[in-house]
């Protein structure tokens, strides 16, 4: 058994080090199959997206552009294992930082010698309906000597995953110029059917503000599924128009989800991800509209 987890450690060592040197981003979730070519960089410029006029794609799209503009992203480190020390330091021992052996070189825009100019996606299906099971699968492709990203998806929801993926491929050189670092092609698709999580304002209020940076943190990471528990015995924050009553249960006037409010959140999941609703019937408020109602 000690054998067989040295010789795993030894491995992934082998195959992280192969990964960091050839380039420093390292996009999560970890793709199915990703592969780097070593023929030079890319510039990032202005892009223009190609081959669909789909809603939902043209607006994710125009936000993946928007966030790697602003964010001019430099990878910090690349994933590897720990680092290696002597286990009992001389005053002869080597000195080093355990950074520089994490650390990869970024390379320099001036040195690049593609610029990707378009990215075109192609959607087989750009009317599959966003239910359990749908086809989130996609395929990436920046070849050598190219200037244009190629998307292929069975779905839109596949595509949305693609620009998250390239999303983190574009990053600062360090002068403030966005970069691709080499040729890559990634093949792609979930692991899971269900990848979600549960957030609860009956207990606790959270504003529109942060529901939405969930929202956004979800997409990030690939996660399909929100679990809203938005109401309980504790506080009724949904206004609903004929029951107005309802909301006098609220923590406050001031924690109460208008029908305004619910719109705005409702439609990025829509745009985005597929969102579950808590069954709302387990809350003391309806007693406020009908005391029989037990």
């Amino acid at each position: 058994m000690r054998d067989y987890a040295l010789a795993t450690v030894l491995t992934a060592s082998a195959l992280f080090a192969g990964q960091g040197e050839a380039v420093a981003v390292n996009p999560l979730p970890k793709p199915v199959n990703i592969t780097w070519g070593s023929s030079g960089c890319f510039t990032v410029g202005s892009l223009t997206l190609d081959g669909t006029n789909n809603k939902i794609v043209s607006n994710a799209f125009n936000r993946m552009v928007k966030t790697a503009t602003n964010l001019k992203w430099t990878p910090a480190a690349v994933e590897a294992p720990p680092a290696q020390f002597e286990p009992f330091p001389s005053s002869s021992s080597k000195r080093r930082r355990a950074k520089g052996q994490y650390s990869v070189d970024v390379p320099s825009a001036g040195n690049c010698t593609g610029s990707i100019k378009s990215v075109k996606v192609d959607v087989a299906d750009a009317h599959a309906q966003l239910l359990h099971g749908v086809d989130e699968s996609y395929k990436l492709e920046l070849a050598a000597g190219s200037d244009t990203v190629k998307i292929t998806a069975k779905t839109v929801y596949g595509a949305l995953h693609a620009f998250t993926t390239m999303q983190q491929m574009i990053i600062n050189d360090g002068s403030g110029k966005l970069i691709i670092e080499q040729p890559v092609s990634v093949d792609d698709a979930p692991l899971y059917p269900v990848r979600g999580i549960m957030i609860d304002s009956g207990r606790n209020f959270i504003s529109k503000a942060k529901i939405l940076e969930q929202i956004d943190g979800m997409a990030l990471s690939k996660l399909n599924v929100l679990h809203w528990h938005m109401v309980d015995s504790q506080s009724w924050a949904v206004e609903i128009n004929a029951y107005p009553e309802m909301t006098k249960d609220a923590y406050s006037a001031n924690e109460v989800y208008s029908q305004a409010t619910l719109k705005e959140i409702v439609f990025p999941l829509e745009a985005r991800r597929p969102v579950k609703w808590s069954a709302l019937l387990h809350a003391k408020a309806s007693l406020r509209c009908n005391p029989h109602w037990r």
